[in-house]
């Protein structure tokens, strides 16, 4: 068995460690986010099916599929924004933070999974990465990463580097400034309610381990900053190993010191280094660190073998993939000992001087120990003449002038409020636009604390339906793009706000995800067109018989209610907000919705349009009798429902039979009989 490293690709490993799972909740953290690649390439690896190509109506199955989920979150650096490739449009919770001194460069992805069985198993992936939620991280770099996996009714070391009181959960926690309020911890919308999840599952199914290792081999642990990055190797690395480092960035000096103490700390053998390169093979540091480090005894500078680093075997191998990866390699040919640590931390000083003074970095510590061939990864690079010097700026130095602002827009209410943390200046007034559009300026900037943009609410919507990003401009400087904090995203239009009646029920009445991705297409195609060309596919025959209608209307709310009551009786966050989406939401296919469209209809047919708001009555009178605490939980939503359904009094009016008050007389009575309760008799044994 060789050593040598394996190769696969991201997103296939992480879809592997799903296997047949149902994702619950999922945790994102990231220096950089690309929020148009996240929500388009990395979302969909969360849910077992296929997902068009379409832009628009991937957008929509996404939007569909995110209600399954109980909590989704994305930690990441204001600094790290890229704003080019699209905004966030979909329901999720997105957390810019600042680390004080550093960035956030962290790199995970947390999975709290239910593998199927009878009861269902709860389980706990973690991917610890190199990778940005780019499309170069995941698509193009040469990057690192290992999945590690925490089941019930385990100790495990690496619990008390997640959920310690100055574990990486906590920490994350403590950068979020404006989530103290009660109300950013509970519900749909709270900010933390995944990490929440995540520390129950911990606290509820596993143990704290007492010993660090078992038979010779190290448990694995996580590094997050707690001690300087040579302080932790030392305490678990044995002497006698040959040290390799990979890293894209290195000191931006003339001088070797992270190197010279991290050689200090863990006395290796021999140490190899990777020389960072970019894609056409220019060294990206200095000229003079590069020949500082060849003057360090039983040091030398390596490179990744090209089969790691070469874009394709058709391709030629002058291009090669930018190596991103983050790994410290320790090993030992005589005594098979093998310890890697991979995750962000590169080769600088703002990376190993731990959380406290640095970067917020993580890493996770593994022992392979054993392997038959242990041999280096890098080949030695000692031909160094002619090499071309691109020095790049540092990826992990922060950005004093990335403003301190967390913007927030509530969908309901129509409100944007800010969050100003306090920083050295505090400037007295700031503008927001949005596109060049000016929406609102701000005088006298409240600081620590949640303030009202004074911002037209209709105005906002309008352009909040394009997508999450808002430019905040502080005197002359530059506008600033900021991604914003997006609540009670049931209320906000979807692409199919256009839907008639008929189409809402007839989508409630699809039996199965095929169908309902099916009508998806062949609504968004009709609204916007086959991919610009004004082309849908014919429309499915509809039955236009007087039992089509009826039964039809009938069916549809017999499904609502079966989906309603699937999704509260699962008694989890998931279910609840699928609940809030079809009942009060303003989305394509709540009831809602419907209610709305059917009490504007001023030419549908009133018989029809009547039969549907009883049906939307009675709906709401179940859920207040089968589901007491939802109702209770979301008494003000379904008093709004109600105030809405007295739409049908007026269409009362609109009938015409027989005399006024025998008229009146009758409707009462089929209202009676139409709420009345009646069981359906049991069959015969």
């Amino acid at each position: 068995m060789s050593s040598d490293p394996q190769t696969q690709v991201l997103s296939q490993a992480l879809e592997s460690a799903i296997g047949e799972a149902r994702v619950r909740v999922a945790v994102f953290v990231s220096f950089q986010l690309d929020p148009a690649f996240f929500e388009h390439s990395i979302l969909p690896i969360l849910f077992r099916r296929g997902f068009s190509d379409n832009e628009a109506v991937r957008r929509a199955q996404l939007d569909e599929a995110l209600r399954e989920l109980e909590h989704v979150a994305v930690y990441y650096d204001r600094s790290g924004l890229i704003t080019q490739h699209g905004p966030a449009r979909l329901d999720y919770r997105r957390i810019g933070l600042s680390v004080p001194g550093g960035v956030l460069h962290a790199k995970h992805v947390f999975l709290l999974l239910e593998d199927p069985g009878e009861p269902p198993q709860p389980r706990l992936v973690m991917l610890t990465t190199s990778a940005n939620l780019t499309r170069s991280g995941w698509w193009s770099n040469v990057e690192v990463g290992h999945v590690y996996e925490i089941r019930p009714d385990t100790k495990d070391l690496l619990r008390e580097d997640l959920l310690g009181p100055g574990g990486l959960f906590a920490y994350l926690l403590r950068l979020d400034r404006t989530g103290g309020s009660a109300t950013d911890r509970h519900g749909k919308d709270a900010n933390h309610g995944g990490i929440d999840r995540l520390r129950a599952f911990l606290k509820q199914h596993t143990t704290a381990r007492t010993h660090r290792s078992h038979e010779g081999r190290l448990h694995s642990r996580l590094w997050h900053g707690e001690v300087p990055l040579p302080e932790f190797l030392a305490e678990h690395v044995p002497e006698g190993c040959r040290l390799e480092v990979i890293s894209p960035f290195v000191d931006d000096v003339e001088e070797t010191p992270t190197l010279c103490a991290l050689i200090e700390a863990v006395r290796p053998t021999a140490t190899r280094v990777l020389l960072p390169r970019d894609e056409n093979q220019r060294a990206t540091c200095r000229k003079e660190y590069v020949e500082a480090v060849r003057m360090l005894p039983k040091v030398t500078w390596g490179t990744l073998p090209t089969r790691l680093t070469s874009f394709g075997k058709g391709e030629t191998q002058s291009r090669h993939r930018y190596v991103h990866a983050k790994i410290y390699r320790l090993f030992s040919p005589s005594t098979k000992t093998e310890l890697l640590l991979v995750g962000s931390p590169n080769l600088t000083g703002a990376a190993h001087r731990g959380a406290k003074s640095g970067n917020l970095e993580t890493a996770i510590l593994l022992d392979r120990s054993g392997a038959a061939r242990l041999d280096w990864w890098l080949e030695r690079l000692e031909d160094l003449e002619g090499m071309e010097f691109r020095p790049l700026a540092l990826e992990d130095r922060p950005l004093e002038s990335v403003l301190p602002i967390t913007l927030r827009f509530d969908w309901k209410s129509g409100e944007l409020r800010y969050y100003w943390e306090q920083r050295r200046q505090v400037p007295s007034a700031f503008s927001l636009a949005a596109g060049g559009r000016p929406l609102a300026r701000v005088e006298g900037i409240v600081v620590e604390e949640w303030a009202l943009v004074p911002a037209d609410a209709d105005t906002l919507r309008d352009v909040m339906r394009s997508g999450a990003f808002l430019d905040v401009a502080v005197d002359e400087d530059p506008p600033q793009r900021v991604l914003v904090q997006e609540v009670g995203m049931e209320h906000k239009p979807s692409l199919l706000h256009d839907l008639t009646p008929e189409q809402i029920l007839e989508y409630w009445s699809m039996l199965t995800t095929e169908q309902q991705d099916a009508f998806l297409e062949r609504e968004i195609f009709r609204q916007v067109g086959r991919e610009g060309d004004g082309q849908a596919p014919p429309p499915i025959p509809e039955g236009d018989s007087m039992f089509d209608r009826f039964a039809g209307i009938f069916h549809a709310f017999s499904c609502l209610r079966e989906h309603l009551d699937d999704a509260l009786e699962r008694h989890d966050a998931s279910g609840e907000r699928q609940a809030i989406y079809r009942l009060f939401g303003r989305r394509h296919d709540s009831l809602r919705s419907l209610v709305d469209k059917l009490a504007t209809n001023a030419d549908g047919d009133p018989v029809l349009l009547y039969i549907s708001l009883l049906c939307a009555q009675e709906v709401v009178r179940w859920v207040r009798t089968e589901h007491p605490t939802f109702a209770s939980t979301h008494a003000d939503d379904l008093d709004e429902l109600e105030h809405a359904l007295q739409a049908s009094h007026s269409i009362r009016e609109r009938f015409s039979f027989g005399e006024a008050a025998d008229r009146e007389r009758f409707l009462d009575w089929l209202e009676e009989m139409f709420f009345l309760p009646i069981r359906a008799p049991e069959a015969p044994e």
